[in-house]
């Protein structure tokens, strides 16, 4: 990343690389995927569309400076056996297509690899020596921000939210996305899962959540108190603990699914309302959050200390220390 970028900036722009990862699927992976590139080697990479009968030659896009091919996958969840026959069936359709311009040849993908799929990459570097085969995952594409300067970062992500944006935080940016959000669970009636309850201290140590992650809780700490308010004045009264209830069913999938602190947070981010170039809907997207973050179970919380139960002792002996304990001082 640029030099002239803070800390604080850092931490926005790699948090908003975490929640577009999470919200692309699709055509929208393979649309963000292109836009990080193109700006990571401006003038350089191709996007490769399909054209009527001529598909896309089984690329997504590549470098000719290196002769590096890309494919993507990046479905909602992981099928096994369509991931590996879209690798065999594109591996080789592009081997076909590009021949000798194809020097290199890399997999971008949304999930884990699982076991057979790396043991299939493997068979197909030793089937191909000639071609380098590699894969890319979120960290890779995270690392394409390493290239971009503060322009190209902003023109991505938008323009980091400020203390100042927190402060501006009112009802009129809360209200849409607490929609959006009411939008996504059952409908009104449904029973609750328990009342909103205050959060300990530590919370934010114990999940290991990223300095980024952290940051951002925080200063969305600073503003919540307009998120309290908005539920206490609106004509439901059950709107606050419905919407809490659809945070912690979300939480619970997403820990069912495997992911790690900064994984769920990103897609917690989502939930909320997504990464907004907007800086004051991105402010408030962050005070609900935090909001939420602190009243109900989303994340862990510290563990309730225990008491360990006395050891029982004998009584004192009435004698003094300095003479053993059968017999009486002279």
């Amino acid at each position: 990343m640029s030099d002239d970028l803070s800390p604080g900036h850092r931490d926005w722009f790699n948090l908003q690389f975490r929640v577009r990862f999470a919200q692309a699927h699709g055509q929208s992976f393979q649309d963000f995927f292109a836009e990080l590139m193109e700006k990571a080697y401006p003038g350089d990479f191709v996007r490769v569309r399909a054209h009527g009968r001529l598909g896309d030659g089984k690329c997504d896009g590549h470098l000719p400076s290196g002769g590096l091919f890309f494919q993507l996958y990046a479905s909602q969840s992981l099928d096994l056996k369509t991931l590996q026959q879209k690798i065999a069936t594109d591996f080789t359709g592009a081997l076909s297509y590009w021949g000798d311009r194809m020097r290199a040849w890399a997999l971008v993908y949304n999930h884990g690899l699982p076991a057979p799929v790396v043991q299939q990459l493997g068979d197909l570097r030793a089937a191909h020596p000639q071609i380098t085969i590699t894969h890319w995952d979120q960290e890779q594409l995270r690392c394409l921000l390493d290239r971009m300067s503060r322009r190209q970062l902003e023109a991505l992500f938008g323009r980091a939210p400020e203390a100042r944006d927190f402060q501006r935080v009112g009802f009129p940016e809360i209200a849409p996305l607490v929609r959006a959000i009411e939008g996504r669970l059952a409908a009104p009636g449904t029973s609750l899962d328990g009342s909103l309850a205050p959060v300990p201290v530590a919370k934010l140590e114990i999940n290991a959540l990223s300095p980024a992650s952290a940051r951002f809780i925080r200063l969305g700490r600073e503003s919540e108190q307009v998120v309290e308010e908005y539920f206490g004045a609106h004509y439901d009264p059950t709107l606050g603990e419905r919407v809490a209830a659809g945070y912690r069913a979300e939480y619970v999938r997403l820990r069912r699914e495997g992911w790690g602190p900064d994984g769920i947070f990103a897609r917690l981010v989502d939930f909320s309302g997504g990464a907004s170039a907007e800086s004051g809907q991105a402010a408030a997207v962050y005070t609900i959050l935090a909001y939420f973050f602190e009243r109900c179970d989303i994340f862990e919380s510290a563990p309730t200390p225990t008491v360990p139960t006395p050891t029982p002792t004998a009584p004192a002996p009435t004698a003094s220390s300095d003479a053993p304990a059968d017999q009486a001082p002279s």
